[in-house]
């Protein structure tokens, strides 16, 4: 028996990058998937590799920016499952290494919703179908918002939903509902792909930057801190933030 057996698990942003290693992890655990996000060429892609490994997944393109397409993809979840054990807030678009005073409302408008605002309207439209059999929630922080150049939009957004994350837990706990977040540091497929001497700059700051000089990557660092805080093997844990940085964390 796997796992996530007999499990409804679902992901935001599953297209690519960590969120498409996250729904790959729990298909390879036996979870169906219910996974959304904006491309949907790249998203089927994601679908077929978990059908693959045997298990039913729902994909529905969607902008989380977008509260009538989160309420659609939650009502086609309950459509076709009825029920939500696992969700993964993991979708976020915005403009990175902007210097604070070029920043824009739009830029800022650009983090919250897809980031503070999705992962709350996900998570109000998700408990009626998790209320009555408990779950696991997790969102996803950043080391930004401890504070990094040209990341104040992002950080911002980061920043609340970590502070959401430990309201949220202290009010769901009596559904037996758990909400943790976490903060991953590694190299996903978006850097791979950007022009050779920013990759190069990119990957060298990030080993420096860690207690175990290397760079993490999301398969093998980020889903497995993911799919511990999914099960039962985190049962005592709620409100928290968990650091999936490689010690980069360790002097904040």
């Amino acid at each position: 028996m796997k796992r996530f057996d007999n499990k409804i698990a679902v992901v935001t942003g599953a297209s690519g990058g960590i969120g498409k290693e996250i729904a790959i992890g729990f298909a390879e655990e036996g979870a169906s998937l219910a996974i959304c996000a904006r491309t949907e060429s790249k998203l089927h892609e994601t679908a077929e590799i978990c059908r693959k490994l045997g298990v039913e997944v729902l994909a529905i393109t969607c902008d989380v920016s977008e509260y009538s397409q989160l309420e659609n993809f939650v009502n086609k979840i309950n459509q076709k499952f009825g029920r939500i054990d696992i969700l993964v807030n993991n979708a976020v678009s915005s403009d990175t290494m902007i210097p604070f005073i070029d920043q824009t409302i739009e830029n800022l408008e650009k983090a919250l919703k897809s980031g503070l605002y999705a992962t709350w309207h996900m998570m109000q439209l998700s408990f009626p179908l998790m209320k009555e059999h408990g779950g696991s929630i997790i969102n996803f922080g950043s080391s930004a918002s401890n504070g990094q150049p040209g990341l104040s939009s992002y950080g911002v957004a980061k920043a609340a939903i970590t502070a959401l994350t430990r309201a949220v837990a202290s009010e769901w706990g009596e559904y037996n509902i758990r909400v943790n977040n976490m903060k991953p540091f590694a190299m996903t497929e978006n850097m791979k792909n950007l022009p050779e001497e920013t990759r190069v700059f990119i990957e060298k700051n990030m080993k420096n930057s860690t207690a175990l000089k290397r760079t993490g990557t999301p398969k093998s660092d980020i889903v497995p801190v993911v799919l511990f805080l999914a099960s039962d093997e985190s049962q005592w844990m709620t409100g928290q933030t968990l650091n999936a940085e490689g010690g980069s964390d360790i002097h904040e």
